[in-house]
């Protein structure tokens, strides 16, 4: 670890560089200076770890010049050597973290042990760092999973309160902005059942929803599920956004099927008016898919335009009048 002296007196210099043990805490000194100005010329040459200042040196103080290079680089760790006790000047090192305030004279345990102090301090930032880098650097290799399992939990279990969603959204990069919130999900049926033809359908189609719903000013997170299902969730500022959403699909319906001879096959749920009800968007967008499915010849089906009179399709689907 890099050390630096800071004393206009040379005396004082020398004694300290005597009675560090240099080889035991794995320092060396790398320079020394008599007054601030030297001393920031030659901590930018030689980006020192560890400075042993003394509190009263020409031009600007030694906690000054603390402040000055912790500007620079805040992991530098200060030893700061005084003549004198002083409250307000103990108050002022502490709120610059330094890592000791040692009154002269200076024992040889004292400043041995501030010095080790300080590489430890400066050890314990560095592997908190690679740490964090690590993980952040995980997080980002695998953050379209991680999107994906939150906005999972959000259509099953609600979170404790809206707020606490919306932060989690911005921490997970996930833009879903709206005074709405709509699920649609969306199947394929095509005479060709190959589910990797269909998995590259339903991407295209992603795309396809993403691209419209943004000319509009909605913002979507879309995902395949295990049942082979597109998982769309909208945010709009719109009154209706499910209107829109049935008129896009519609549109995209005619493309796919006139291009791949594919029929598209969705349910588009309850608005809601936050991330807390989204499970309840979702449950509908599931009776919706199941009514199409079984009783509708519509390919789009929303869920407000259900007829209510059939028993059978609610049998185990919630209800949400509430909502609409």
């Amino acid at each position: 670890m890099n050390v630096m002296i800071i004393d206009d007196d040379e005396n004082v210099r020398k004694r300290l560089k005597s009675i560090i043990d240099w080889q035991a805490l794995s320092a060396n000194l790398v320079c020394e200076a008599k007054d601030s100005d030297s001393a920031m010329e030659l901590y930018l040459m030689f980006r020192p770890k560890v400075i042993i200042a003394d509190i009263n040196i020409p031009v600007i103080s030694g906690l000054d010049l603390a402040e000055q290079i912790q500007k620079e680089d805040h992991e530098v760790c200060f030893i700061i050597i005084t003549g004198f006790n002083d409250l307000e000047l103990a108050k002022k090192a502490f709120e610059l973290q330094t890592v000791s305030l040692l009154t002269k004279p200076i024992q040889p345990a004292e400043i041995n042990d501030s010095i080790s102090a300080a590489i430890q301090r400066i050890e314990e930032a560095r592997q908190k760092r690679v740490s964090e880098s690590a993980l952040q650097q995980l997080i980002i290799n695998n953050l379209p999973e991680i999107q994906q399992n939150y906005i999972e939990n959000l259509m099953h279990w609600p979170p404790e309160n809206s707020g606490l969603a919306k932060r989690k959204l911005q921490q997970l990069a996930l833009d879903l902005q709206g005074d709405h919130y709509i699920v649609v999900l969306i199947r394929l049926y095509s005479d060709d059942a190959n589910e990797g033809n269909q998995e590259a359908v339903l991407l295209l189609l992603r795309d396809l929803i993403a691209a419209e719903l943004s000319d509009k000013g909605c913002t979507l997170f879309a995902f395949l599920d295990s049942h082979m299902r597109l998982n769309c969730v909208v945010g709009s500022f719109m009154e209706n956004p499910d209107d829109l959403l049935e008129q896009s699909l519609i549109q995209i319906q005619e493309q796919i099927n006139y291009k791949n001879s594919i029929h598209l096959f969705a349910g588009i749920g309850a608005i809601v008016p936050n991330l807390m009800n989204l499970n309840k968007s979702y449950d509908s967008a599931k009776a919706a898919l199941k009514y199409q499915s079984v009783l509708s010849d519509d390919n789009i089906i929303q869920y407000k335009n259900m007829d209510r009179t059939d028993t059978a399709i609610y049998a185990k689907e919630p209800v949400f009048s509430h909502l609409l």
